[in-house]
């Protein structure tokens, strides 16, 4: 009889295959040492080592853009391995230790991880993770452990390990890999960014015991319920053959959409613009026939950076995303540093409360010289055509007093130098119950704004957004953040100013209608979710939307809300 695996879905999809089990690292022999004459040759030895993951990194960093995801994790590694401050550590270790190479790699790789997660900031402790698989693979390489040759495969295979680095992620022969299933990460991790991006079907963190699975055994990984069955029964693999042909049909349905008018039912048109971090992301938003980018994130162009960005890089980044765009609409969000967003070239200070410390624009206010590079380079490159510029973490009309008198000193520094600026339309994220509250003294300022519900459901909340089981029990979706949503809209209506949403209730295809109904000018979320969003849209009367907000705006219970949308979201489902 099967057995089923539960784990955390990072992308859809249905896969079939045969499980291959990459081992762990076998036990290491702690009190292990060795004599003062093979020190030499073990500190050579793990040179080799570094040098040999370095010379089968270089070549897959040369297949993707510096700028994309893959591209920013294989660098991250490859500075570890040539960080001198890394291998001096370990060379001391098998000096003053008389620790072998792979005990030295082991211990201060684990040093370094556990450094990061004492932090106790999120984006840290994944990075430790990443950090403890690299070392994890120097470990062996050091060992002579062979692990299969994954080029080799011939047949449909699913995945399993207990952990991956990004690098070998990046590295996996995608016409024989259908499937990832990793007994760790999460879904910060960088490997569930790269699954994502790949678009295969993945689980992490999900529950193997060990034994439970072996290489050769007939799998079904169901992204999309986030289970993995084991051996599955004739009857589980009929049922799961046809999820995955329904599947793939309402893939090849919403492929179809792709160059109809983004227009509901009764003809009113609705801009889906994408959140986007790099060109790759811009690439597939055209793909899709997107309206535009609703969110560059510019400080993910910081965050596996050994040094910040001068004026004239970030120019550079910023006119390609531009010009690749050919006119359609470019809004940047300055820096939004601090809380889950750490970049290794600063000297983040540690704080009690990240999320509600030194970030988004309170860093900017405290560093005004990244602030102010960036801006000259934004208004330069809306010399070359339109920019849109928001702001995130403004709560109130001091913090953007302060903002638009920056902006001002760089027109006229730039005038100064003798070089060319454009006009900028201004906006703010709205993330916070202060900002929505304090959205009127602000507006005679503004061109628009954006909504970001993660944050805005955060700290409405009082719930952390980066645990699972917090943000179940306080979903986006609720009673509270849909009068303020609301409250937001028809503030910036009453100024004539178009309202834009760039959380991940703007993915939402179960909220469309709903958001539609609340007035809702532009939805602004991740390429990979555009046209299901896209398909809701279509099928939507705006009438019928009003109805739907109006009362949905009365509820009181979460039980109440998700009845009062259910029957919309049943005609297409």
């Amino acid at each position: 009889m099967g057995r089923i695996a539960q784990g955390t879905g990072v992308s859809a999809g249905i896969a079939f295959g045969t499980a291959l089990v990459l081992p762990p690292p076998s036990d290491i022999d702690a009190n292990q040492r060795i004599k003062p004459a093979d020190v030499a040759n073990q500190q050579s030895a793990f040179n080799s080592a570094c040098q040999s993951l370095i010379s089968q990194l270089t070549p897959l960093l040369e297949q993707f853009e510096e700028s994309s995801p893959q591209g920013q994790l294989i660098e991250a590694e490859l500075m570890l391995l040539e960080d001198e401050e890394f291998t001096d550590a370990v060379h001391q270790a098998i000096s003053t230790l008389r620790l072998p190479a792979h005990l030295a790699v082991d211990r201060i790789v684990q040093q370094h991880a556990d450094e990061l997660e004492a932090l106790e900031d999120e984006y840290l402790a994944a990075r430790a993770k990443d950090i403890l698989s690299l070392g994890q693979r120097l470990v062996r390489q050091l060992r002579g452990e062979q692990l299969p040759d994954l080029n080799a495969l011939e047949r449909d295979t699913i995945l399993i390990a207990r952990d991956m680095t990004p690098a070998e992620f990046a590295a996996l022969p995608m016409k024989s890999i259908k499937g990832l299933v990793l007994i760790e990460g999460g879904l910060t991790s960088h490997t569930a960014i790269l699954a994502r991006a790949a678009g295969i079907p993945a689980l992490l963190s999900c529950r193997i015991e060990p034994g439970e699975v072996s290489s050769g055994d007939s799998v079904i990984l169901n992204a999309n319920e986030q289970t993995l069955h084991i051996s599955p029964s004739a009857n589980t693999i009929s049922e799961l053959k046809k999820s995955l042909a329904q599947f793939q049909a309402r893939q090849d349905a919403l492929a179809e959409l792709i160059d109809r008018e983004c227009v509901t039912r009764d003809g009113t048109p609705v801009p889906l613009l994408a959140n986007v971090g790099c060109k790759a992301d811009i690439d597939q938003l055209l793909a899709l026939n997107g309206a535009g980018v609703g969110l560059l994130r510019t400080e993910l162009m910081l965050l596996n950076a050994e040094q910040l960005p001068d004026e004239e890089e970030q120019y550079k980044a910023y006119l390609d995303c531009l010009l690749q765009l050919d006119g359609k609409p470019f809004t940047v969000r300055t820096m939004d540093i601090g809380a889950d967003k750490v970049v290794a070239a600063l000297k983040l200070p540690k704080e009690p409360n990240p999320a509600l410390g030194l970030r988004g624009i309170r860093y900017s206010y405290t560093h005004p010289d990244l602030f102010r590079s960036q801006l000259r380079a934004l208004l330069r490159v809306a010399n070359h055509g339109p920019v849109r510029l928001m702001f995130p973490m403004i709560n109130q009309v001091e913090e953007l007093d302060w903002v638009l008198t920056e902006l001002e000193s760089c027109r006229q520094l730039l005038l100064q130098n003798e070089q060319g600026y454009g006009e900028i339309a201004l906006g703010i994220v709205v993330e916070t119950p202060a900002a929505a509250l304090n959205l009127e003294s602000m507006l005679p300022e503004l061109d628009f704004i954006s909504i970001g519900t993660n944050d805005l459901t955060q700290y409405t909340m009082a719930a952390d957004r980066m645990q699972p089981e917090i943000t179940r029990a306080f979903p986006t979706l609720s009673p509270p953040l849909l009068r303020l949503i609301k409250h937001c809209i028809d503030a910036a209506h009453q100024y004539g100013l178009p309202v834009s949403m760039c959380g991940e209730l703007a993915g939402n295809p179960q909220a469309t209608a709903l958001l539609l109904g609340l007035g809702l000018d532009e939805f602004s979320l991740s390429p990979s979710g555009l046209l299901e969003v896209k398909a809701k849209v279509l099928e939507t009367d705006m009438e019928a939307a009003g109805l739907i907000a109006e009362k949905a705006l009365k509820c009181r219970r979460l039980d109440e809300l998700k009845a009062c949308i259910a029957p919309v979201n049943s005609t297409s489902d």
